[in-house]
């Protein structure tokens, strides 16, 4: 038996199984069924946003795919900002909340839209630190193209991946314009990350994010290409 919204479940045993219908029934109380119990259906869209959602090959969850997703936003733009991906210096954590607390962000192209007023308006930053911080975003525009590719937070794609997809690719219009099989047969990449990367590009939504980071002056291109 599926699980159902209601159902009383002892987690003895934590493992792989723990999630497979056709385990499940091993975990339910049965005595503690009472009939009002309601059949839960994964949603094939997010519920938050619509966005198509998707299942990896061997993996259980389900995740939204979309790169603007209210429910993830904290995250992605810490995400982006973090010295991995763009290394936005002076945007952490504690700045990215009170940003979209104020309605002055709600994607990571926002960021490069911030003006001088929207950051000096935030609670302890004076001149010094609000000119620190724009110009720490200027200067991530220039960024390589691998490290945009991690900073967007495409399932699977970890810096060496993104560096291999910029290498093979040399620009972001060009992967996004790439099919399955492309993506697929280049070494080092299978059909877990293709199939990742087709469906980020496949958002009408996270195209529109990468249109606004180019009208922003977001190089989208490996250098040399």
């Amino acid at each position: 038996m599926p699980p159902h919204f209601g159902h009383f479940a002892d987690f003895y045993d934590i493992g792989s199984s723990l999630y497979q219908a056709e385990k499940w029934d091993n975990f339910i109380c049965k005595e503690k069924r009472d009939g009002t119990q309601k059949n839960f259906v994964m949603p094939d869209l997010c519920p938050v946003c619509g966005s198509e959602v998707v299942r990896p090959e061997g993996e259980v969850a389900r995740r939204c795919t979309l790169l603007a997703c209210p429910a993830q936003q904290f995250e992605k733009i810490v995400h982006f900002a973090s010295k991995g991906g763009m290394d936005i210096d002076g945007l952490g954590p504690a700045v990215v909340e009170k940003l979209l607390e104020r309605k002055l962000i709600k994607d990571v192209a926002d960021i490069y839209y911030l003006k001088y007023n929207d950051i000096y308006s935030l609670e302890n930053f004076k001149d010094k630190s609000t000119r620190n911080l724009l110009a720490a975003i200027e200067e991530s525009k220039k960024k390589p193209l691998s490290r945009l590719l991690f900073a967007m937070g495409i399932r699977f794609i970890g810096s060496h991946t993104a560096e291999i997809l910029a290498c093979e690719f040399g620009d972001l219009d060009t992967l996004a314009g790439a099919d399955f099989g492309d993506i697929e047969k280049i070494r080092e990449i299978g059909p877990k990350i293709a199939e990742s990367v087709v469906t980020f590009f496949k958002q009408q939504q996270n195209l529109d994010i990468i249109r606004r980071l180019r009208e922003a002056g977001r190089i989208l291109k490996r250098k040399g290409t």
